[in-house]
C-alpha cells in the first residue's frame, strides 16, 4: 500500500506532517501508518465536537475537541493539531466564546484533510 509520491507530497502540504517523528512512531511502517489514516475521516470527534458546541455543551465540546487534537497528534496532522490547541485550552477553561472562529477555521482545514487523505487512501476499505 505505498502511498504514490505525488498523492504524498499533496498531503504533506495539507498535514504539514513531520514525516520522520510520525513514522518513527508507527514502528516505520508506512503500510500501517497508511491503513490508520484511512480511517480518520471516519472518526466521529469532529463531527461531536460541532454538535457540542452547536447545544452549547463546552464540557463534552472539550472532550471531542482534546480527542480529535490527540489523533492529530499521533498521526503527525501538525496543522490540525495546532489549529486544535488553543481552542482546546480555551473550552479546557470553560470559555466557549472564540468557538465561532476557530470552528470556521477547523472546518475548512478538516474538509481539505479528509479530502487529501482520501485521495492517498483510495485503496481502504
Amino acid at each position: 500500500m505505498e502511498m504514490e509520491k505525488e498523492k504524498w507530497q499533496e498531503f504533506c502540504q495539507v498535514s504539514g506532517i513531520d514525516w520522520k517523528a510520525t513514522l518513527n512512531r508507527f514502528m516505520d511502517n508506512e503500510s500501517l501508518y497508511e491503513k490508520i489514516l484511512c480511517k480518520f475521516p471516519d472518526d466521529p470527534s469532529f463531527q461531536k465536537l460541532r454538535v457540542a458546541l452547536e447545544a452549547a455543551n463546552v464540557a463534552d465540546a472539550f472532550i471531542y475537541a482534546h480527542t480529535l487534537k490527540g489523533l492529530a497528534g499521533n498521526l503527525g496532522l501538525e496543522r490540525l493539531f495546532e489549529l486544535l490547541m488553543p481552542f482546546t485550552d480555551e473550552l479546557r477553561n470553560g470559555n466557549a466564546q472564540n468557538s465561532g472562529r476557530y470552528m470556521e477555521e477547523l472546518e475548512v482545514h478538516y474538509a481539505e484533510l479528509c479530502g487529501a487523505i482520501g485521495k492517498i487512501a483510495q485503496r481502504c476499505s
